[in-house]
């Protein structure tokens, strides 16, 4: 019996140690894990004071362990949350745990934050036997979160539109500007893929080579037109970027779109400014060639005509009587297409002139009936050679008028020419005068050929030629109204034409600073 009893106290013995045994593994494997978590840990007794630190509440707060333990510190207070200990403290006095965000600072002065717990641990009957702290650094989440805040700020506010996609390019986020530039909801857009920003202008190529680019890792970068919800279309620059996860495979994708439309204006502005200038240069270069040509000419003729002119001149004076009247009427013949040669050459001059800004006005003051003498006079056997009579209609009452009377000469000249040139014999050419209001107004009138309806605007265009048969048969060079015209709005005046095919052309020269009366300077 008493060896049973010893037995069978062994065995209770082994038992009690294997309890005792396991007991210990279980609290050597609780204090591992406490010194191995990333956790700052702390223990408090009820008095709170701190029994036990691990290492990573060192590593954490800066402060060692033999500095503490068996103290009631607490952390500096200067940068905890106000009222933070306290509160804690009243929390976990009535059983509570109490959890909080607070900033700390270590000895080294260094900033670090910390979610942090203070819990409770109850004995047997209840009664509070121990605090336990946690302290977690979320430092830097706070700073992750703070640029994520950031980040998504800058994206919104951002003035060119900001897509994300899904690898199915889905969109899964837009900005503020995407919904300004599109007219689609954010709603709208989350619905859709991005093809419906499509517009049928970019060939499926472009958008073939976009993806392609992408789906290799790399960004993709370009011009595409894109369709707003109205249907409208408009120029932009784009951007489509891979964003990787942590295994390097593709996880989204981040397009911009910028609008683009005044940038393509310009650019389009641009490209014409450069046509024209090239355009306005290559026609500075045969302006300069014209003139050229015609200063060359011009000057190249009339010394020879000069010369054929006077000879002419010499052998119609016919002071032996020689001549025979076939050979008279081949000098008269001479004669006058050297006279209308001439004219050629001079309005040729004359255009030059005009064409480089070089013709300048001689203004003296004159009564006009002087000038239309002098030019009736000088043009009555040019239409007396065509049957035509030249005429003045009576103006009792003189009119004064400053003016270049060599200028005004020729456009009258001019005007009264062309009514001859252009009208059947035993017909009249008329000047009339009519002044009013400060101005005059000088009418040429004929009873010619006329003028087509489409032409006449056409009529004071250099070169210009009417296509009636009449007027191609007789030389000229189209100048005459071209250089007239110019002449009159050298003088502030103005011309104008009124005409009907076949019954006659009047055309009216107005210019200002007409007087019933001279000035002191007039000439007489």
């Amino acid at each position: 019996g008493q060896i049973c009893a010893q037995i069978a106290g062994a065995i209770a013995t082994s038992n009690q140690y294997q309890k005792l045994r396991e007991a210990l593994s279980e609290v050597q494997l609780l204090a591992t894990a406490l010194e191995t978590s990333e956790d700052a840990i702390s223990i408090r007794d009820a008095d709170k004071m701190i029994v036990y630190v691990n290492s990573a509440f060192e590593r954490q707060s800066g402060y060692k362990k033999e500095d503490i333990l068996g103290t009631d510190w607490v952390f500096p207070p200067r940068l905890n949350v106000a009222g933070a200990p306290t509160n804690a403290w009243k929390t976990v006095e009535t059983g509570k745990t109490w959890r909080d965000i607070v900033t700390r600072e270590r000895p080294d002065g260094s900033i670090y934050t910390v979610e942090a717990t203070l819990r409770p641990i109850f004995d047997d009957d209840g009664n509070i036997d121990k605090y336990v702290g946690t302290r977690r650094d979320v430092t830097a989440q706070i700073a992750a979160n703070e640029n994520n805040r950031t980040q998504a700020a800058a994206l919104e506010a951002a003035g060119d539109a900001v897509i994300i996609l899904n690898t199915d390019t889905e969109m899964e986020w837009v900005n503020e500007a995407f919904v300004r530039d599109t007219g689609y909801t954010r709603e709208e857009a989350m619905q859709q893929g991005s093809p419906f920003l499509r517009s049928d202008k970019d060939p499926d190529s472009v958008y073939d080579q976009l993806w392609a680019t992408v789906k290799k890792g790399k960004p993709w970068r370009g011009r595409v037109w894109t369709r707003r919800k109205d249907g409208t279309e408009y120029p932009t620059e784009c951007s489509l970027t891979p964003v990787f996860d942590e295994n390097g495979e593709i996880a989204k994708f981040v397009g911009t779109r910028r609008d683009i439309t005044d940038l393509v204006q310009a650019e389009q502005d641009r490209e014409v400014r450069r046509d024209l200038d090239a355009q306005n240069q290559h026609l500075v270069d045969l302006n300069a060639q014209r003139e050229e040509f015609f200063s060359t000419v011009s000057h190249e003729l009339r010394t020879p005509l000069t010369s054929v002119m006077a000879f002419a001149d010499i052998l119609s004076r016919d002071r032996e009587e020689t001549l025979t009247d076939t050979q008279k009427e081949q000098l008269d013949v001479i004669k006058r297409n050297s006279r209308n040669l001439n004219d050629l050459v001079e309005d040729m001059l004359d255009f030059s002139r005009m064409s480089t800004d070089r013709l300048k006005l001689e203004k003296s003051e004159f009564e006009i009936h002087s000038l239309l003498d002098s030019v009736v006079e000088s043009l009555e056997p040019t239409a007396s050679q065509r049957s035509q009579v030249l005429s003045i209609q009576p103006h009792t009452e003189p009119v004064w008028i400053k003016a270049d009377f060599g200028r005004l000469n020729q456009v009258i000249s001019n005007l009264i020419t062309n009514s001859c040139k252009y009208s059947p014999p035993e017909t009249r050419v008329t000047l009339s005068v009519k002044s009013d209001a400060g101005k005059l107004a000088i009418t040429v009138s004929d009873q010619g050929i006329g003028i087509p309806p489409e032409e006449l605007d056409q009529i004071y265009s250099p070169f210009f030629r009417s296509t009636q048969h009449m007027v191609q048969e007789e030389i000229g060079t189209g100048l005459g109204l071209a250089i007239s015209k110019t002449l009159v709005d050298l003088h502030n005046g103005s011309i104008e034409a009124r005409s009907k095919v076949d019954q006659g052309t009047d055309i009216t020269v107005t210019l200002p600073g007409a007087s019933s009366a001279p000035t002191v300077n007039a000439r007489a």
